[in-house]
């Protein structure tokens, strides 16, 4: 495999653990609270993931393993896929809560309150 995309990987794999490490401080701060703890494990599972990603991008580009680039990449793909869904998922209850307060807004309109 090309030595560039090894290096291009390396270079990122900082950036990922320290990410990591944001991630997983972020989602145990959030548990401290009622509400967070129902979901706080989205960061530390995203974190976790980010800072695997980054130790199996750095060993791949030191030991030049094909295997573990490919494992960084799909672990990268995977925190790409769950913050999709996390998008997904807030506009649509974003969506929900607008049709909400406009409905509720009318009837109150209607209704002379």
């Amino acid at each position: 495999m090309n030595e560039k995309i090894y290096e291009e990987l390396n270079r990122a794999s900082g950036w990922m653990k320290f990410l990591g490490i944001l991630f997983i401080i972020s989602g145990a701060l959030t548990a401290l609270s009622l509400v967070g703890i129902i979901v706080a494990w989205l960061p530390i599972w995203l974190g976790v993931l980010l800072y695997q990603a980054g130790n199996l991008a750095n060993s791949a580009f030191f030991l030049k393993d094909e295997v573990k680039f490919l494992q960084s990449i799909s672990k990268i793909r995977l925190i790409f896929m769950i913050q999709g869904i996390i998008a997904i998922v807030g506009f649509a209850i974003s969506l929900i809560v607008l049709i909400i307060i406009l409905t509720t807004g009318a009837l109150i309109s209607l209704l002379g309150y």
